[in-house]
C-alpha cells in the first residue's frame, strides 16, 4: 500500500529541487498555494495545471441513500465537491511511459529531466 506524503515531506522535497528555498519557505509556499486553490474552488473556478491535471468544482444532486445502522431510506442533500481529472503527462509518468520523468528506486526519489532524442 502506498504511503501518504505529508506537507513537511513535500516541503523537504521542494527544497531538494529548489536548493535556494528553506524548509520554512517551502511550507509557506505550499500553504499559500493551498489557500489560493481553496479560494478559487470555493468561488466555482476550475484550476488547470499543465502536466498535473484539472481541479473542477461540481455539485452532486440530492439523492436517496440508506442509513445502514437503522435500515431506513433517507434523503442525502445536494452538496459540492471537487473532481480531479489527471493530465496525460502525469498519467504517463505514473505508468512509466513518459521519458521526461525517471524514478530512481534505489534513492526513492523522482528525478525530472528532459531527455534529448
Amino acid at each position: 500500500m502506498a504511503r501518504n506524503v505529508t506537507k513537511m515531506e513535500l516541503a523537504r522535497r521542494l527544497t531538494v529541487v529548489r536548493p535556494a528555498l528553506s524548509v520554512g519557505q517551502a511550507v509557506s509556499i505550499i500553504d499559500g498555494l493551498t489557500e489560493i486553490l481553496t479560494g478559487a474552488l470555493a468561488e466555482g473556478e476550475s484550476i488547470r495545471i499543465n502536466g498535473l491535471g484539472t481541479l473542477q468544482p461540481v455539485t452532486l444532486k440530492a439523492r436517496k441513500g440508506r442509513d445502514i445502522r437503522r435500515g431506513r431510506i433517507m434523503e442525502v442533500p445536494e452538496q459540492k465537491t471537487v473532481k480531479f481529472r489527471v493530465h496525460g503527462t502525469l498519467k504517463r509518468a505514473v505508468n512509466g511511459d513518459n521519458p521526461y520523468y525517471m524514478y530512481v528506486a534505489s534513492t526513492g526519489k523522482t528525478i525530472i529531466t528532459k531527455l534529448n532524442f
